[in-house]
């Protein structure tokens, strides 16, 4: 590099008024597509996940990076420069890179905010902005050898083209999406794609033949605008020192590719293997043997089946008696295995088409087997593992017997709950309602021991029911229980009554857990969209519905929960509480009005819940005891309440790990239950407790990055242009004087 051209392009750069207009679209383009177009305000639906941020200042590079490089086309085409064409575009590489770098840096400021809300692993940030800082240095070198390639008079062409490429580079690995193109141009597409090399690293994954890419081309780009600045320039070009460079490059890049690390710099640890997988692989006496059967169209559509099979090669890293293959899924094979496809959605310019798709790992372990029917990521993909390695190991199951006590169907009212926890390694089955007793009694020594028991709402128990449920209990056999001393009408108006028979909720108040005898709300909760009809106007409101608590990220809710219509729990005699509400909870309490005795409408609430706010407190809304935990709500799992809180997009399953976890935790497993808080790191924005925090988080969040950045940006130009106009002043003082 020529320090003395650096110093004059960097000085060019700094007086040009295109420098301060980029870095201004720049910082306004990113943080609005983040905090703005992905809705990050909105809490309910907001992350932390940075990925968007990242994504959107590689897609502004794409106008900036050609524009800063136009800015600088006289020493482009200055053939009068006494600096080598190599030293020259390197130079030029290098400038014009830092001034990019240089305003993107200055965007750190963004996490940092997005920190006021909710947890920021900085770590994986750093992976993000060092790799966003290859895609600009290749972007850089590329423009250059557009610009090297046309003359001086077609600059403007140049620059143009550079977007358009530029902007195919960034984009071109979702063509697959629309176009049906063959196996092999699929794979060069991607292999081309700036935005496949990086997808990595903005997850938290550092991968040298990511790395390697990036550099690799950016020598490539250079070496080809130096080429055809020789050809220009008319120069003679020693094509033996050309050959042997180029071989080198081509060598090195092909040799990477084969010899390869990867770093998982996530402050979870969420694409590496955990110490409880470590110690399982270590106590293998056999060869384990992993199959993992993927289509070639995954591959193509989505970066993300890679990381399975990246992680699968880490369980082989571990202990010489695991064996993995990669094999073409086979739908005849698959379909014997009792495997499923699943269907991905493709489009084209005349019709929209589904094809269907496996990614499914087959495990064995001696005569035993087991399957993961689809693994589409690695947000699951270890504690499914490990749990199946772990069966496969001990030869134990996991029976899980749920019983319904509330006259409301499993197979209906809760038709996620069977297939969920067969998701997560239990052997779940129902136990019909008349004949729970005999059932509870009648179960073997080792099924006491190997069982746990779920029970969903409990005033249709009788006193023999849960007498047998009390000794069940006093054996040590885990049961989680979701109940409450009310049932609300959640078909029809949502009406909260209390029962009228429960015989469980004695039997609980004996152990430890009391119920208080009203409804717990907090201003921490879940708005509902209804449609009012004042004024002879039917128009639809978002009203904060305080009996719909959403319970900020705790131990083993480590992404949160959601309560409808629960009641307090008092702790006694040994139990502790294992939820609790935020601090500006308060109860409602029950009305003489024995048909309505609780406010549920959602208009109607939010008028009277301010008066009720004046004692806030902290309230109990799980427990546990031992082998015994409750939870305030029968509708906890309920499917209808599951789909009224889920997005139209993607459903809302927490609830349902935060029960899994739970159970696992009551049956001595909890380094399993580590691995699913593992798998599903927190980006809920739970650091904002009420809507005064809200607030000021927002309010500071826009003055810092869409006032201060821009500020700042705006007074070194003008400090910069202070700075010309008294230095030409100057010089103009200094020439009268001499005349």
């Amino acid at each position: 590099m020529n320090r003395p051209l650096f110093k004059s392009l960097i000085f060019s750069l700094a007086l040009e008024p295109i420098f301060y207009i980029c870095a201004l679209v720049t910082v306004f383009y990113a943080s609005s597509m983040f905090f703005f177009v992905n809705r990050f305000f909105v809490i309910q639906n907001s992350s932390t996940d940075m990925r968007i941020f990242f994504n959107s200042i590689v897609q502004i590079s794409v106008l900036t990076v050609p524009l800063l490089t136009f800015a600088l086309k006289k020493f482009i085409y200055e053939d009068s420069i006494p600096v080598c064409p190599t030293a020259r575009f390197f130079t030029l590489s290098i400038s014009i890179w830092l001034s990019c770098m240089s305003f993107i840096l200055l965007m750190i400021f963004v996490p940092v905010s997005v920190n006021f809300f909710g947890k920021v692993d900085f770590a994986q940030i750093f992976a993000s902005f060092f790799f966003t800082a290859l895609v600009l240095f290749c972007s850089v070198c590329f423009t250059l050898f557009v610009f090297s390639f046309v003359n001086k008079n077609s600059a403007l062409s140049a620059l143009i083209v550079s977007v358009i490429v530029l902007a195919a580079l960034n984009f071109i690995h979702l063509i697959p999406l629309y176009v049906k193109i063959g196996d092999f141009f699929a794979s060069l597409i991607q292999s081309i794609s700036f935005s496949w090399h990086s997808d990595s690293a903005l997850k938290g994954i550092i991968d040298s033949r990511d790395i390697v890419f990036f550099i690799g081309s950016s020598a490539i780009f250079l070496f080809l605008a130096v080429f055809f600045e020789y050809k220009r320039t008319e120069r003679r070009i020693n094509f033996l020192h050309a050959f042997l460079l180029s071989a080198s490059v081509f060598f090195l890049i092909f040799s990477l590719q084969r010899m390869y690390f990867r770093i998982d710099v996530t402050s979870s640890r969420q694409f590496s293997l955990s110490k409880t997988t470590a110690e399982l692989c270590h106590n293998l006496e056999n060869p384990l043997r992993i199959t993992y059967f993927r289509s070639k169209e995954l591959k193509q559509f989505y970066p993300q089946s890679e990381d399975v099979a990246e992680f699968l090669k880490a369980y082989v890293a571990r202990t010489k008696n695991v064996y993995v293959s990669f094999e073409n899924a086979d739908p005849q094979k698959l379909s014997r295995l009792g495997i499923q496809g699943q269907q991905i959605k493709t489009e084209n310019t005349t019709k929209v088409e589904y094809t269907t798709v496996y990614s499914a790992i087959f495990l064995q372990y001696l005569d035993k087997s087991s399957i993961i029917p689809f693994a589409f990521s690695t947000q699951s993909l270890e504690y499914d593992i490990s749990q199946r390695v772990q069966s496969l190991l001990t030869g134990k199951t996991r029976p899980l017997y749920i019983i319904s006590g509330n006259g409301r169907s499993v197979e209906q009212d809760y038709s996620y709950v069977v297939p969920w926890f067969a998701s997560r390694g239990f052997v779940p089955s129902v136990v019909e309602e008349e004949k729970i007793t005999s059932f509870i009694e009648n179960l073997s020594a080792e099924q006491k021991n190997d069982c746990a028991f779920v029970v969903l709402g409990s005033k249709n128990l009788s006193y023999e029911q849960s007498d047998s449920i009390k000794n069940a209990c006093a054996e040590g056999i885990p049961f989680l229980i979701f109940t409450n001393p009310y049932t609300a009408d959640i078909e029809n108006d949502w009406n909260v009554t209390k029962n009228d028979f429960d015989s469980l909720i004695p039997v609980l108040n004996g152990m430890g857990f009391a119920f208080d005898f009203s409804l717990a709300q907090d201003i921490s909760n879940f708005p509902i969209t209804m449609q009012s009809t004042e004024q002879n106007s039917t128009e639809y409101k978002t009203v904060n519905y305080p009996l719909w608590i959403s319970v900020l990220p705790q131990k083993q809710a480590f992404e949160g929960v959601t309560f409808f219509w629960a009641s307090p729990i008092s702790c006694y005699s040994g139990a502790s509480p294992l939820l609790v509400t935020s601090e500006y909870a308060w109860k409602q309490n029950a009305s003489s009005d024995k048909s309505s005795p609780f406010i549920v409408n959602p208009f109607l609430i939010g008028q009277t819940a301010l008066s009720s706010q004046a004692r806030t407190e902290t309230l109990t809304l799980a427990a546990i005891k031992e082998n015994v935990a409750v939870v305030s709500d029968q509708y906890f799992l309920s499917s209808l309440m599951t789909g009224v809180i889920s997005q139209s997009d993607q459903a809302d399953f927490r609830n349902f790990d935060y029960a899994s976890s739970i159970l696992l935790e009551l049956k001595g497993e909890g380094d399993l239950a580590l691995l699913m808080r593992k798998s599903r790191p927190v980006k809920s924005l739970y650091k904002i407790t009420n809507q005064d925090e809200l607030i000021k988080a927002v309010k500071r969040t826009i003055a810092i990055n869409f006032i201060v950045i821009p500020i700042f940006i705006l007074l070194i130009g003008i400090l910069f242009a202070l700075g010309r106009y008294l230095f030409y002043r100057k010089m103009m003082n200094e020439k009268k004087c001499f005349d």
